[in-house]
């Protein structure tokens, strides 16, 4: 059984009138990444904060390495904790070098400066001023920050916010070094689905400061949203087969012209249907054309269990 390094039970959180979190549970445990997703203002931010006891929280308990955040944290816990929040802004002269110079010095263990920023892919900009960065290369200096000191607790807050799709996935692959991995648990808030499939083991769903699920990618996948899509193409003059054939699966599109029909089929039981697809196409001697398949992904959890509606 892997350490569990956070335990948040039942933290209670108000700002003024405003009930940002309510009754919030948490653990994550050594080679666990847990993700936190949620609408802007689901109290993810707030959530964080109250775990890295920067904010004192009105009810419940947290504890990091087995100590009581809200007594405050020995000093050598704070060591093994490394932080890279959401904004990040240094003095604008300081180069990339000197930053990991000056939080490489507030560690014990810390990696070698070269180090650091080479993990991140800064190299060709060690000498460059803060200022002169681009948002995606502040990102990247911010998990250097976060990883100087070899943490065994990362907190990260949109992580890859402002990174392009291969700095992402060069960042996705530095978080699932088995080794690295192994020896740390990993807390990120971010607004990209992807991201959360790619990178957690287990995600959390929030919304108004409360969790409403929590599990593992897939399985919440299967939980709420086990059904499959079936696109393809047909001509138009066999519309009603189809139709007859599956009255209770909704068409969810059908658009006609030059003569085709393009179909969409929502389906709980893919294997029996494309069976039955398969059949009606030998039956009537027509053609499915540009079959594609797709699951429903965490986005579609998200949406179902959140809503469509957009609020500020």
């Amino acid at each position: 059984m892997s350490e569990c390094i956070v335990k948040a039970g039942n933290v209670r959180k108000s700002f003024k009138d405003v009930l940002a979190l309510d009754d919030f549970s948490l653990t994550a445990c050594k080679g666990e990444i847990v993700g936190l997703v949620g609408p802007n203002g689901a109290g993810k931010t707030t959530s964080l904060e109250c775990i890295q006891g920067l904010i004192p929280f009105d009810a419940g308990s947290v504890a990091l390495f087995g100590e009581d955040v809200y007594r405050g944290l020995t000093f050598q816990s704070r060591q093994r904790i490394g932080i890279a929040p959401q904004f990040f802004s240094l003095p604008p002269l300081l180069t990339v070098s000197e930053i990991a110079t000056l939080y490489q010095s507030l560690y014990l263990r810390a990696m070698a400066v070269d180090e650091v920023i080479a993990r991140v892919g800064l190299e060709k900009q060690a000498g460059v001023r803060f200022g002169r960065l681009s948002g995606g290369q502040q990102r990247r200096l911010a998990l250097a920050v976060a990883l100087v000191g070899r943490p065994e607790l990362l907190f990260l807050d949109e992580p890859t916010g402002d990174l392009d799709p291969q700095s992402r996935r060069y960042i996705w692959s530095l978080l699932l070094n088995e080794t690295e991995k192994a020896q740390r648990a990993v807390i990120i808030s971010t607004h990209q689905m992807d991201e959360v499939e790619a990178l957690c083991s287990r995600v959390v769903i929030m919304d108004e400061g409360r969790i409403l699920d929590s599990d593992t990618p897939q399985a919440l996948i299967q939980r709420h949203c086990p059904e499959h899509l079936i696109r393809f193409n047909i001509n138009e003059k066999y519309l009603d087969v189809m139709k007859s054939s599956f009255p209770a699966l909704h068409f969810r599109s059908i658009q006609k012209g030059n003569q085709e029909a393009n179909i969409s089929l929502v389906v709980n039981t893919l294997s029996t249907t494309i069976q039955q697809l398969q059949m009606l196409e030998k039956d009537h001697q027509f053609e499915m054309k540009n079959l594609q398949v797709s699951q429903s992904s965490l986005e579609d959890v998200f949406i179902k269990l959140t809503g469509k509606v957009l609020r500020e």
